[in-house]
């Protein structure tokens, strides 16, 4: 197509590359530890405050979710279509102003429960990107994530201190 091959120090390797602009969307869903669940999660200062509960409108209206930084003590359940993104400081206007490094989202299972789950329905369309998982316990298979018939996209993400009793303390597929 003529365009850079190379875009913010990135090689695109795609097929047809990539210009830098998004793809349309429906807008985010905002979550921040401060939200209220039963806010309608349309701006920061409406922001819901589960994950999950963000996911949840997301899936109802082809949102993106944007999660502020902090931690976040439950598991989600990817959905097919959408996408999760940590890293943001709760005042960011375009997704491209998030710093995931300096502004740790943490999903943190306490002990007790898993990250992170995605099934066949999640398919291959949910992506999680952004996010320390940390802490998930399961007596099953997948203390961090656990991914049954779905390959979601997972980036940028830290995965540490899981344990599940069967296998894949951090991951299991």
């Amino acid at each position: 197509d003529g365009k850079a091959r190379i875009l913010n120090g990135t090689v695109d390797i795609g097929a047809s590359e990539y210009d830098g602009t998004m793809p349309p969307s429906q807008g985010a869903i905002f979550v921040r530890p401060g939200g209220n669940d039963d806010r309608d999660g349309l701006s920061w200062a409406n922001a819901k405050k589960t994950i999950q509960a963000g996911i949840n409108k997301a899936a109802a209206t082809s949102a993106e979710v944007w999660v502020a930084i902090g931690p976040y003590t439950e598991q989600i359940t990817l959905k097919s279509g959408v996408a999760v993104y940590g890293g943001f400081t709760g005042v960011e206007t375009t997704r491209s102003a998030r710093d995931f490094r300096a502004n740790p989202t943490i999903i943190d299972g306490g002990g007790t429960r898993r990250c992170v789950y995605a099934d066949s329905s999640a398919g291959n369309s949910a992506v999680l990107d952004g996010f320390v998982l940390q802490n998930g316990f399961t007596t099953e298979h997948g203390g961090g994530i656990r991914l049954v018939s779905a390959t979601p996209v997972i980036a940028n993400c830290v995965i540490r201190n899981n344990k599940a009793n069967n296998s894949g303390g951090g991951v299991y597929a």
